[in-house]
């Protein structure tokens, strides 16, 4: 497939918000939003899924959660 044949449709919010609400991702499904673009994520390991909760617990204490 050359890159012109190549397709990007945008979401918003409310459209991935309706795309989960109506079951057309599996449950457990790693899939999110970003900038628009619907992103599937890879399979983490546990060495990674470690290294980010770590990270996410030092960020939340030196911010507050969100």
């Amino acid at each position: 497939m050359r890159g012109s044949d190549v397709q990007v449709r945008w979401w918003t919010r409310v459209e991935y918000e309706q795309l989960v609400e109506k079951g057309v991702f599996m449950p457990g499904e790693r899939v999110e939003l970003i900038d628009g673009l619907l992103l599937v994520g890879e399979p983490l390991s546990s060495a990674h899924f470690s290294a980010v909760r770590l990270a996410e617990l030092a960020l939340a204490r030196a911010f507050g959660d969100g």
